[in-house]
């Protein structure tokens, strides 16, 4: 359980991007809302999300809250539409390329993956 049992409640409570914005105020919030016995909290406010997903066991809460709930690329933070799920990502498509891509040897097999007609799926938010 969390240290500070009025944290938790009021945690659970919150929708997740509201989770997202306290641990983004300071480095005390941070760690509170960040640390494992935080986990509940996250998950009740998942919870409470409409046709919220299941949590996938690859990545992290807040990770998922912020592909699901904000629309900014994960690397330059320009306006970023598109979550690409497979990559557990939302990226622009200039940083697709920049970011993603250019670490592959063979560009072909590269762009075939991160094409969002062939691997990545589009996610339609209704959030």
């Amino acid at each position: 359980a969390l240290r500070y049992p009025l944290f938790a409640q009021i945690f659970a409570s919150l929708h997740p991007l509201d989770l997202l914005c306290v641990f983004r105020t300071t480095k005390i919030l941070r760690a509170v809302v960040l640390s494992r016995s935080a986990t509940s909290a996250w998950k009740r406010s998942f919870s409470a999300v409409e046709a919220a997903p299941s949590i996938p066991d690859d990545i992290s809460i807040p990770h998922l809250a912020s592909l699901m709930f904000e629309n900014f690329c994960q690397y330059c933070l320009k306006y970023a539409p598109t979550v690409y799920w497979e990559c557990r990502a939302r990226v622009c498509k200039h940083c697709l390329y920049i970011q993603c891509v250019r670490y592959v040897t063979d560009r072909s097999i590269a762009l075939t993956c991160f094409s969002a007609a062939t691997w990545c799926r589009k996610r339609q938010s209704s959030i």
